[in-house]
């Protein structure tokens, strides 16, 4: 029986791996096939496992024109019967909301927002209302005066034709705060019913928005004191000394959101991130 050749496929240096070498296939050119080999029973074995779970997007909370995106899975949304903006007509009257002749009531809609602690406790409610607008030019009067110890953003420059205006504040009891200053949202709390509950006690937001046409949107809040507010954001007005400068910044792109929600042809209004330590 003659001897092996130094170039025999079989019984050379060739067996790579455990794996025959064919007589025509070099050692490097067989470890390439070798590796793409692997990556195909990789992809293969990926594709027998399960699927993953998709991430449930938060849903969306439709109010009036308004499509509230919450950031967060969790919010619970209960709608409430709040009366409309009454427009009534006076020529003679500066501050009259409408100058064209309008009189009666803008359609609203009303949403009351509750995110939950796994305990079940409120850890923040929000009212979010809403009118539709009219295709008319309505006028809307007021200011959006400092108030010593909050936080007030002027969204409008001190415009008073349909101000833009934002106050912050806490944390206060809020029982004393749905008395004195978020009148809509204790309104849509009676009678009791489901959302009614609220922190003990809260920072507040109290928003108010509107354009020429009637449209406008409030936002009233309460947020439990554990509140982070917008972590690394720098608030653009003066912050009191006892409000954290994020709980500040969480406002300012609270109205933000607002007044690009009331001007865009989709009416998406994206809340900031609401977390809790």
């Amino acid at each position: 029986m003659n001897n092996p050749t130094p170039m025999d496929p079989v019984n050379h240096q060739h067996r790579q791996h455990g794996y025959r070498v064919a007589p025509n296939v070099s050692p490097a050119s067989f470890s390439k096939r070798v590796h793409a080999a692997g990556q195909c029973w990789a992809v293969a074995a990926l594709c027998l496992l399960p699927p993953l779970p998709a991430l449930a997007a938060p849903e969306v909370v439709k109010v009036a024109r308004i499509s509230v995106l919450p950031a967060e899975e969790g919010w619970q949304a209960v709608e409430a019967q709040l009366e409309g903006v009454k427009v009534e007509a006076d020529h003679t009257n500066p501050n009259s909301r409408s100058r064209l002749g309008m009189h009666g009531t803008l359609e609203s809609r009303t949403k009351v927002l509750t995110l939950r602690s796994a305990e079940g406790q409120a850890l923040a409610v929000v009212l979010v209302y809403a009118t539709y607008g009219a295709a008319r030019n309505l006028v809307t009067r007021g200011n959006c005066p400092s108030i010593p110890g909050l936080y007030v953003r002027d969204f409008t420059g001190g415009r008073q034709e349909s101000p833009e205006c934002l106050v912050m504040g806490g944390p206060y009891p809020s029982d004393m705060l749905l008395t004195r200053a978020l009148h809509r949202l204790a309104e849509a709390r009676t009678p009791p019913g489901a959302g009614s509950e609220t922190p003990h006690q809260a920072y507040f937001v109290n928003a108010s928005f509107a354009n020429s046409t009637g449209e406008s949107i409030v936002v009233q809040g309460l947020l439990a004191p554990t509140f982070e507010g917008l972590a690394g954001a720098s608030p653009v007005g003066t912050v009191p000394p006892n409000l954290p400068p994020q709980v500040a910044a969480w406002g300012d792109a609270l109205g933000d959101a607002a007044r690009q929600a009331m001007r865009s042809l989709g009416g998406q209004m994206a809340l900031p991130p609401v977390t809790f330590r």
